[in-house]
């Protein structure tokens, strides 16, 4: 089981290393990642699975400025679409850490759990940074008769999560 969370950390810490720039100094706003999750999960309400292709692609739709959209099957929990770390896709994910040792996977599930979805944190690269930390606060929400949960983040250092969680009441 160790040995698998360390071939795991390695891969996607591999994974990261190989992320392109894919902003010019943008950063994502709140509003626009929420505006992208409910558009991706409506995307894969209607088409499923074979919307997942979309959000595999660094250059697709799903990544714009300093974010992207990854899709999760929280039942598993594993990543169903990762646009910039493929070996996430398909492997447990429940002793991924972010870049300080925190088990987020359960925290992103969890937020999925309220009706309007929810904001959680953990610290993660940012695309382009692949050897640094960031504050990374997720917004993620439940796919209606699908079995995925779609997130995407904002690298920010002071909007709180409360505050977050507070607009979406």
């Amino acid at each position: 089981m160790v040995r698998r969370v360390v071939v795991c950390t390695m891969i996607c810490i591999l994974g990261l290393v190989s992320m392109k720039p894919v902003y010019a100094g943008e950063s994502a706003t709140p509003e626009e990642v929420f505006e992208m999750v409910v558009k991706a999960s409506e995307v894969l309400q209607i088409m499923g699975k074979e919307a997942l292709p979309e959000f595999n692609d660094p250059k697709g739709e799903f990544v714009w400025k300093d974010s992207y959209v990854f899709v999760a099957d929280c039942t598993v929990p594993t990543a169903t679409a990762h646009p910039f770390i493929p070996a996430l896709v398909g492997p447990d994910q429940s002793n991924l850490q972010g870049t300080r040792g925190n088990y987020f996977v359960a925290d992103l599930c969890k937020a999925t759990e309220s009706p309007n979805g929810g904001w959680s944190e953990y610290w993660w690269p940012r695309p382009g940074y692949p050897d640094q930390d960031f504050r990374k606060i997720s917004f993620s929400i439940d796919v209606p008769g699908q079995p995925y949960q779609v997130s995407a983040g904002i690298y920010n250092d002071s909007l709180s999560v409360e505050e977050l969680n507070q607009l979406l009441r």
